[in-house]
């Protein structure tokens, strides 16, 4: 029996006992000049810490059960009996056995995260099928980074269960956000120093170089597909 099961049984177990005695037999035998004061005094509070102990152990076990947001079937257990989780954090492998449980897990930048909406348009290629193109949409941005690759997730809806599909297949992703603006666009040759988020460039004026600080908002290719 697992020691989280085990503890409230134990609780109850323990529970029994001073009950037994307390508080009416207990009263009784104090009330006869039986039992002292402070055996009275003692059984009462050996049952009120006996009820809490309980309510804590039951309180861990309604914690310490975990459900599944999805019926299917366990494909690989990944923690162990008594193992440390937390939040984020999968115990299970479990694939769906609904046909809307199919669906696309792409880890995203916190910058192309925050280009992205739910509902946007997607688009889908398998790696094991380069020339088939599956149509898709965004269905959940995560709220949490992944604690394991420390991206952000994005879900991608598949409109259809196709045979050719399988669970752990990878694929390439390309998103359209819904939100477009202009940008001037220069070779990336033509920056002279970068940190990822702002550059310096030198522009032509009046025959002499003159140093801009610019903002990048993307790299070419970095925001079409991720």
């Amino acid at each position: 029996m697992s020691p989280v099961w085990s503890s409230p049984i134990q609780k109850q177990s323990h529970l029994s006992k001073p009950e037994a005695s307390s508080p009416a037999p207990m009263h009784n035998l104090y009330r006869d000049s039986i039992a002292t004061l402070e055996q009275y005094q003692n059984a009462g509070t050996a049952v009120d810490m006996a009820k809490k102990s309980l309510q804590i152990a039951e309180f861990n076990v309604a914690y310490s059960q975990v459900y599944s947001p999805i019926e299917g079937k366990v494909i690989k257990k990944l923690m162990q009996e008594g193992e440390i989780t937390g939040p984020g954090i999968p115990v299970y492998y479990i694939m769906g056995v609904r046909q809307s449980d199919w669906k696309i897990v792409a880890g995203l930048t916190d910058k192309n995260w925050g280009r992205i909406k739910k509902g946007e348009k997607a688009k889908i290629i398998l790696d094991a099928y380069p020339g088939w193109i599956i149509e898709s949409e965004v269905k959940r941005l995560a709220d949490v980074a992944n604690p394991l690759s420390g991206t952000l997730d994005v879900e991608l809806g598949i409109p259809s269960k196709d045979n050719r599909i399988a669970a752990g297949m990878l694929a390439h992703i390309e998103i359209i956000p819904s939100i477009n603006a202009e940008y001037i666009i220069i070779p990336v040759e033509a920056l002279v120093s970068s940190n990822g988020r702002t550059g310096v460039a030198y522009v032509p004026k009046d025959g002499i170089a003159e140093k801009r600080m610019v903002r990048i908002q993307q790299f070419q290719g970095e925001a079409g597909g991720y």
